[in-house]
């Protein structure tokens, strides 16, 4: 059977792992950009298309969604370098980076039991990748 270079393994890892914190950082900016529509709730949001797209389309929203195109083409570079089954794991990190920023950034509660499935991605990510 074809081998894999480990060195391979290590780099996907730190790509999955950098794609993840972009994704992270595009989500909190996502979030930012939505804030002055505020709730969206599909008719609300239909009775003043225009203005409501208006109000999305801002600096938060272009820079979430370059980041975003850049998250998932290093995502692709590390998907080219190693098994999918070990670096698609990797990405669920960005849930972690998200919580963080937003608890940072945004002010942001964490509850115990999201601190909980923090820990248990972590322990998850490590359990796949070893």
């Amino acid at each position: 059977m074809f081998q894999i270079p480990l060195e391979n393994l290590l780099v996907s890892i730190l790509l999955a792992t950098l794609a993840s914190a972009i994704f992270g950082v595009a989500t909190l900016l996502f979030k930012k950009a939505t804030m002055p529509v505020g709730e969206i709730k599909v008719q609300e949001f239909k009775k003043d298309f225009k203005g409501n797209v208006k109000k999305l389309l801002n600096k938060d929203m272009a820079l979430a969604i370059i980041l975003q195109l850049s998250a998932w083409l290093i995502f692709l570079m590390a998907l080219s370098r190693y098994q999918v089954s070990v670096i698609v794991p990797v990405l669920s990190t960005t849930y972690i980076f998200t919580a963080f920023y937003c608890n940072r950034f945004l002010k942001e509660k964490l509850s115990w039991r999201e601190i909980l499935g923090i820990l248990i991605i972590i322990v998850g990510v490590i359990i796949l990748t070893l």
